[in-house]
């Protein structure tokens, strides 16, 4: 018996290895790739066998097509007849040269990393006395990357976190209990993280979590915690050992330097609940904090103080220092407060362009061979007049522009817009046209004010007392805005509704929205809209809802729908719309 190969591609030349036996030929189509897959054919006659890599085998009757790919195993292919004469050809998943390069067996860390293709990524179990699964690359040049151990974490510290979690969830309610559980892990943290080869990202990242659950522990129950222990955790995380997995941490999970600065933050506002604060300082090797009281108007405040430097004053060295001279104030009591000074951010961060300092708010008063002097202050710019949100980024000097060009607009127009009412007032006298006064005259103070004194930040006082000024000021524009709303509103609905419409809106309360609703609803009702077409009426109601806009003052709404730095569009919105809205 004779067996013919079928050919795959009759336009390809094919390469064919014979061996004839007994009449039975044998033989393997010349592999081919078809994307990352290796592709053969196992030619047989009938009751022919193909034996795979992982040592199972496979009836072929006739012919068999081979195909490896990401789930098969690469490794030699045995073609068999029924005879038992049998070819073999090696395959694997790609024969593209880069495909071919491999990362070699390696331990480290206490891991044994086998052989792994360039660009896979082998899993592994965590090295003794940690929990989870650590994971590394082998690049497309065939070299392993550093090991992952982002989620491997020390058993004990998973433990530790799991029984916060139950304190936070309820679930223990026994003081004492609650008090041992965060001491001991306190004590294990410290432990944890005073070795001088650093710590894992994965520790470090467990680390973070399980002191912020301390803090929240120490919220609710009001419990006294190792203070001097808490503080050494914090040092020994800051160290510059831990650089590379503060880097990891930073990149594979929301726990950057942030994060840990939250968190001591919300540390010093419960430390500083309590009316009986002590005198507490920490001076570690990589931060340093002061707790204490002070009279301000009496001595300010220098952090750190000379006595903590160490440094001569002859010394060429130079510590760096923050001082709050003393400060006039009415105060009858001393201040308490928390200063943090944190030595190895630069080492941690690096020369990261993209950290999160930024020089606004400070200028230079003082440079030389040996210091320099900076003076800061941090508070708001009040440039634009409604901002619920934290700018992050520098605000746009166009957008100030614009607020600055659109209060003057608004100042003079509305100065123009009192002098013809007072001009002509005894032929206009009337309760909308004292609204409309009202209106004009606290938009020109409250302007005035704003674009005169709003950069004034040097004096406390007086900028207490202008934000106060300004707020009355906008309350009187705005209650005279809905005043004016509901006089409108009257007068359209008795003309139209007469007493039924007047007595409902005196029975209840309505808002601004309702106004406009209403006026809407009267002007679609009328006689002569009533007969109009479809869009005459859109087109009525367009124009007057954007001429009711304006007046009921509802252009102030983009203000507040700017809920953040991408919603921007509505900063520029509102600066244009309440420059013209008079």
């Amino acid at each position: 018996m004779q067996f013919k190969p079928k050919l795959v591609d009759d336009k390809e030349v094919k390469t064919y290895v014979w061996n004839k036996v007994r009449g039975v030929h044998v033989c393997f189509e010349k592999p081919k790739e078809v994307g990352k897959c290796a592709v053969t054919t196992c030619y047989t006659g009938d009751n022919g066998v193909l034996k795979t890599p992982d040592g199972a085998k496979q009836t072929v009757m006739g012919y068999k097509l081979v195909k490896v790919c990401d789930e098969a195993t690469s490794g030699n292919y045995s073609c068999c007849n029924a005879a038992g004469t049998c070819l073999v050809q090696p395959l694997q998943e790609s024969t593209d040269p880069k495909e071919l390069m491999s990362c070699k067996d390696e331990q480290i860390d206490g891991i044994l990393w086998n052989t792994a293709m360039a660009g896979k990524t082998l899993k592994e179990p965590c090295p003794r006395y940690q929990k989870g699964v650590a994971t590394r690359f082998c690049d497309e040049h065939g070299e392993w990357e550093p090991p992952n151990f982002i989620n491997c974490t020390n058993e004990a510290l998973v433990n530790a976190s799991s029984l916060l979690e139950s304190i936070i969830g309820n679930e223990t309610q026994d003081q004492i209990r609650i008090q041992e559980t965060v001491n001991y892990t306190l004590q294990l943290m410290k432990n944890l993280t005073s070795s001088t080869n650093g710590i894992g990202a994965g520790d470090l990242s467990s680390s973070l979590g399980v002191l912020e659950k301390i803090v929240t522990v120490t919220n609710a129950t009001g419990l006294p915690i190792e203070k001097e222990v808490f503080y050494a955790i914090i040092d020994n995380i800051l160290s510059p050992n831990n650089s590379n997995s503060w880097t990891t941490v930073s990149k594979e999970t929301e726990k950057d330097l942030s994060f840990l600065f939250k968190n001591m933050d919300r540390f010093s506002k419960i430390t500083l609940q309590n009316d009986n604060i002590t005198t507490t300082k920490f001076n570690g090797s990589n931060f340093e904090l002061v707790i204490n009281r002070a009279n301000i108007d009496e001595t300010g405040i220098r952090f750190p103080d000379e006595q903590s430097n160490n440094v001569s004053l002859n010394s060429e060295e130079l510590s760096t220092f923050l001082k709050l001279p003393k400060q006039a104030s009415n105060a009858t009591k001393a201040i308490n407060y928390v200063a943090v000074l944190y030595r190895t951010i630069s080492d941690i961060l690096g020369s990261d362009s993209n950290s999160k300092w930024s020089e606004e708010g400070c200028i230079v008063k003082q440079t030389n061979r040996r210091k320099t002097v900076c003076h800061c202050n941090h508070l708001t710019n009040f440039a634009i007049l409604m901002r619920p949100y934290t700018q992050v980024s520098e605000e746009s000097p166009f957008l100030k522009t614009m607020s600055l060009v659109g209060v003057a607009l608004s100042i003079a127009f509305t100065f123009l817009t009192s002098l013809i009412y007072v001009l002509t007032w005894r032929f206009i006298r009337s309760d909308k046209n004292v609204m409309m006064l009202n209106i004009c005259g606290s938009l020109i103070l409250s302007y005035t004010i704003f674009i005169s004194s709003v950069e004034q930040t040097s004096n406390e006082v007086a900028c207490v007392a202008i934000t106060a000024i300004i707020h009355y000021l906008f309350l009187v524009t705005f209650f005279s805005m809905l005043g004016l709303g509901v006089y409108y509103f009257m007068s359209i609905t008795v003309t139209y509704y007469a007493l039924y419409v007047a007595n409902n809106f005196k029975s209840k309360s309505r808002i601004n929205i309702l106004i406009i609703v209403s006026l809407l609803r009267v002007l679609f009702a009328s006689s002569i809209v009533a007969r109009s077409s479809l869009q005459r009426k859109a087109s009525s109601g367009l124009r007057s809802l954007g001429t009711l806009l304006p007046v009921l003052g509802v252009t102030w709404l983009f203000g507040i729908l700017a809920v953040n730095e991408n919603a921007v569009v509505f900063q520029y919105l509102f600066v244009i719309a309440n420059s013209f809205q008079v």
